[in-house]
């Protein structure tokens, strides 16, 4: 993730100012060595993207821009191969692994790059515990987090009705990493992946307890349009049992 490119946003201290160098991650990715500044910049390059986009992968580009899905061209983008000769970067090096280990259906002969998007933190962050005033520890603090990839293929060129255009589509996945920083949140220590195979129930009980404490009964208030497939099923953490979803009666 390189230095993103100016929009008419509030302007960040941290985009302006001269970020104290990690010797373990490469220059495009030194913004990562600030918990606040990953997590928070508005001035980040996907501000414009909608998070749908990450679990509803867009059509496919071919030939011409589709309206509505040209903000994915907006995005810097690296080759694979670049990812993976990046060995001394913490963070490519495991975006690359990550990838591979996701075994993405790529088309034969296309020209594959990849563009890191603004991760998605699973749990409490350090800046929020400071903001409340909540006392924090002297030990490296860790945020799991899921990195949305948006994944570019183009095929050479192609003719059209506008002429000879290269053909591209664009498609989106994610990977999950554990970012290890210094007990302040100034320092990125380590990139580990994020085994997700194995839940944390503990991320349950306090998203419960925070629901019971901020929130009232408009928490059960549905915000969209819901349809559920035949046979679904709740658990009623009050009861204890399985349930038939009210909208489903």
């Amino acid at each position: 993730m390189g230095r993103p490119p100016r929009r008419d946003l509030d302007q960040c201290s941290f985009c302006e100012s001269n970020l104290k160098v990690n010797l373990r991650l490469c220059n495009e990715c030194q913004i990562w060595n600030i918990e606040e500044h990953v997590f928070t910049c508005k001035n980040q390059a996907d501000v414009n993207l909608d998070a749908l986009s990450y679990v509803k992968p867009p059509e496919p580009l071919r030939g011409k821009t589709v309206p509505g899905l040209d903000r994915f061209e907006d995005l810097n983008y690296i080759s694979a191969e670049e990812y993976g000769a990046r060995r001394t970067c913490m963070l490519c090096r495991e975006i690359y692994h990550g990838t591979l280990m996701k075994k993405l259906q790529i088309d034969e002969g296309a020209e594959v790059r990849l563009s890191p998007v603004r991760p998605f933190a699973a749990g409490k962050l350090l800046f929020d515990l400071k903001n409340k005033g909540e006392p924090r520890g002297q030990s490296p603090y860790t945020v799991e987090c899921v990195l949305p990839i948006i994944l570019e293929q183009r095929f050479g060129n192609t003719s059209n009705e506008e002429g000879s255009a290269a053909a591209v589509a664009y498609s989106t996945f994610t990977i999950e990493l554990i970012l290890s920083y210094d007990h302040d949140g100034q320092s990125l220590l380590e990139v580990t992946p994020w085994d997700r195979s194995f839940f944390n129930t503990n991320f349950i009980k306090k998203w419960l307890s925070y629901c019971q404490e901020a929130h009232d009964y408009d928490c059960n208030e549905t915000v969209a349009p819901m349809s559920l497939p035949s046979g679904f099923r709740l658990i009623d953490t009050l009861k204890r049992c399985v349930i038939i979803p009210p909208m489903l009666k």
